[in-house]
């Protein structure tokens, strides 16, 4: 291995790593996160309905409201819907697959590694940039948004390239040089721009908790972690019982902002410094990206989109659990060690890095890109894995210094004792990562589940190669320890997880009416089972419904109708079709995965019909 990590970093150097080294990681990239693109079927709910709200926009050519069916779907900007428009139209339009409509979550993840890898190439040699982009290539956590049609992935593509653009920034500006537009300034903003139009004002937040938090941090780093411990003390107290007291976001944002502003007054450098920032051109830029749209939505809707996207959608998950994704204090911490995986090993060495060269300005930057969003993120009360996952290239950058630097960093017991720790935690969600396609598979009655078997063993081996690489760390182990990854997700998401039949009914149901004949449409209703794939395979016109409904639905359709009767809902399937006879076309049997509810769909339609199903 280590001959050919010495040819892959051989050779000429282009933006930070040699042409090798980024084609190596290309490799690695699309082989951890491109399988199971084309073979997972449709995922509920959000994967659904972004797909179909896109999909609609195609059938309609209304590209500024944003509909499920005939529902307003006012949570999220318009950009995620454009990017899978266009990646949908050269592979059916309204009618594409659903891998059409996850290209740009991959096309996203893809540069979000890239960037990272630059990065950490630019701010610290091509060894740490290298690490940092095989690190978030194979993280847990990138892969399900890698394969999922929604914002997060293209949301971190946006983030990476608007922290790229800030701290290069930032570093420039504190160097006393001078900075053109062009460059840096317009990149953070353009990205930034972006990444409203995609997701709102996450990556703002983000990049102004770096602002504030790295001045902060330059006035002195005991007023910066006094704020984030007093903010945590908070937190605690509230979750004590004392719910008069303030959140810990309000102590944090309170804090930083006071602290800031002490910095702006008292320094000169700092006045300067922001000053360079190309504030006024920047807003122009940021403006012309997102506010269009925000302008025509809001006056179509009567500013509604407004109301539901800020008020609902985005405060309305700060002080309480959306949906019922709640979770418990420390949630995105006690998950790191299985959603970084298996970079996580690499967190102990990231931390000391981040401690030893915590006066360097670019590492202080890391530091609070990281620490700050994943604080906000665990008082937020509406808990989601991916919602950290901005903070995920800080962690990438880092790790990578971590193992570069790794015979300066282990030389105490205390350093060695954290290094084990967080080697042993990514041993343990490794075990665990391995195990859920076989666990998935027999809980969902599969009998002889040979591919999730064989996606275990390789989880098991990818595991070994981890104790191994811990043994003897270097980059050259990185690459065996990443290749084996990237192997047990080809056979976990592109094999094993898509072969489980019982977890996708909607997809068995698409599959038993694409068979169809005896009509050129087949209207469709569903009883009891609603879930939003349904509307994605069946149809935009497909009547999400109860069994009445679907009675009244087939004998409103009376040649060519077709009702999909979960078993709950059957006898009120029977009871409103009164006198009419009705005739099976097929049977699904298996699991809500949302509800986790045991399912049984009948596939029918009137007695006399014109539909037919080929033996």
């Amino acid at each position: 291995m280590q001959a050919l990590s010495d040819w892959i970093e051989g050779g000429e150097t282009r933006w930070g790593l040699t042409t090798r080294a980024w084609l190596a990681l290309a490799i690695v990239a699309l082989l951890a996160l491109a399988p199971g693109l084309t073979s997972m079927p449709v995922m509920d709910r959000d994967e659904a309905r972004y797909a179909q709200a896109a999909s609609q926009m195609l059938e309609t050519g209304d590209f500024v409201d944003i509909r499920f069916q005939e529902d307003p779907r006012h949570v999220k900007p318009a950009g995620i819907y454009w990017m899978q428009v266009m990646t949908a139209l050269p592979f059916g339009g309204a009618d594409a697959d659903i891998w059409a409509f996850r290209l740009p979550s991959l096309i996203g993840l893809l540069i979000a590694v890239f960037g990272t890898a630059w990065l950490g190439a630019r701010l610290f040699g091509p060894q740490a940039g290298l690490a940092a982009g095989l690190l978030l290539a194979i993280a847990v956590m990138s892969q399900v948004e890698a394969r999922t049609a929604k914002t997060d992935a293209m949301l971190l593509a946006s983030g990476v390239l608007a922290q790229i653009g800030l701290l290069l920034m930032l570093l420039k500006a504190e160097a006393g040089e001078g900075l053109k537009f062009v460059g840096w300034p317009l990149l953070f903003w353009a990205a930034s721009g972006a990444a409203i139009m995609i997701k709102g004002p996450i990556i703002a937040m983000v990049s102004a908790l770096t602002l504030v938090g790295y001045f902060v941090f330059k006035l002195n780093a005991r007023w910066l972690f006094g704020i984030v411990g007093a903010a945590f003390l908070i937190e605690v107290l509230k979750l004590a019982g004392l719910g008069f007291l303030p959140g810990g976001i309000a102590v944090l944002m309170g804090g930083l902002a006071g602290a800031f502003v002490f910095e702006l007054v008292r320094n000169p450098g700092t006045r300067s410094a922001m000053a360079k920032l190309h504030w006024l051109k920047g807003l122009a830029v940021l403006a012309a990206i997102a506010l269009p749209w925000l302008i025509a939505i809001n006056l179509a809707t009567d500013w509604a989109f407004l109301q539901e996207s800020v008020g609902h959608a985005l405060f309305g998950k700060v002080g309480e659990a959306d949906d019922s994704h709640g979770g418990p204090f420390l949630y995105h911490t006690l998950l790191s060690p299985a959603m970084f995986w298996p970079g996580s090993a690499l967190l102990g060495l990231a931390t000391l890095a981040a401690w030893k060269g915590r006066e360097r300005p670019e590492i202080r930057l890391l530091i609070v890109w990281a620490l700050l969003t994943w604080i906000v993120f665990e008082f937020v009360q509406t808990k989601l894995p991916h919602y950290v996952l901005p903070a995920f290239p800080a962690l990438a950058v880092l790790a990578g210094l971590g193992l570069k630097q790794i015979g300066e960093l282990l030389t105490g017991r205390g350093a060695k004792a954290l290094n084990a720790l967080w080697i042993g935690l990514a041993v343990i969600a490794g075990l665990a990562i391995a195990a859920i396609p076989t666990y998935g598979a027999l809980e969902l009655g599969e009998t002889r589940p040979v591919w999730p078997f064989i996606a275990t063993g390789a989880g098991l081996v990818t595991v070994l190669s981890l104790g191994w690489f811990a043994w003897k760390p270097g980059l050259a182990r990185l690459f065996a320890v990443a290749g084996l990854a990237a192997l047990q997700y080809v056979l976990a998401f592109g094999v094993a997880i898509p072969s489980v039949d019982a977890a996708w009914p909607s997809n068995r149901v698409h599959r038993i009416v694409a068979q169809l004949e005896g009509c050129d449409a087949f209207p469709a209703a569903t009883a009891g089972y609603r879930e939003p794939s349904n509307v994605f395979y069946l149809g935009t016109e497909v009547a999400l419904t109860d069994g009445d409904g679907a009675a009244a639905h087939l004998l409103a359709n009376p040649d060519c109708g077709i009702a999909v009767i979960d078993a709950v809902e059957r006898e009120a399937f029977l009871s409103g079709l009164a006198d009419a006879d009705i005739r099976l076309l097929g049977v699904v049997e298996g699991m809500n995965l949302v509800k986790g509810d045991p399912l049984t769909l009948d596939i029918v339609t009137l007695a006399d019909s014109q539909v037919t199903r080929p033996d």
